[in-house]
């Protein structure tokens, strides 16, 4: 892989087939496409540590730890934008249905719920630092849950 050594995380586009990996250690994202063309290096903030990907708009979402926001990346137009969350970031769940991506932040100790137009709606004191965060959708709202340490200690309706 160009940078070196993968040091995050391998995403695949369930629709497309397209493949990224994030490159902690570089600020990347690397795009390979469908066919199997590439590698495209497409930057984004400092330490991408996970991803997930809106199903509906292929969307792809970067938790950026190091520099406290989520990178939203349009590999199809070959764009991105941030959404500062002030926070480190460490791990993502997606709910594609609902419009809300959850956000587990290390250091604050709480969960960003963010809907996928960027907007930043609240965060949730979970009381911990979190490891990671899941998502049990339902058909009129669902759970999210946080990880901290080894147990899950949070759940949130929405």
């Amino acid at each position: 892989f160009p940078g070196g050594p993968v040091q995050g995380k391998l995403l695949v586009d369930e629709n497309s087939g397209a493949i990224f990996v994030a490159q902690q250690n570089m600020g990347t994202v690397i795009y390979f496409e469908p066919d199997g063309e590439g590698p495209v290096l497409l930057p984004v903030e400092s330490g991408p540590v996970d991803m997930v990907q809106d199903r509906n708009t292929g969307l792809v979402y970067v938790a950026c730890r190091d520099s406290h926001s989520v990178v939203v990346v349009d590999a199809a137009a070959g764009e991105s934008w941030s959404i500062p969350l002030g926070e480190s970031p460490v791990a993502l769940a997606i709910d594609d249905h609902a419009g809300y991506l959850f956000v587990a932040l290390r250091e604050g100790r709480s969960m960003g719920v963010v809907d996928l137009y960027g907007h930043q709606l609240a965060t949730v004191d979970v009381g911990g630092p979190q490891r990671d965060v899941t998502v049990d959708p339902g058909v009129e709202g669902g759970f999210a849950y946080a990880v901290i340490e080894c147990e899950i200690l949070a759940r949130m309706a929405y």
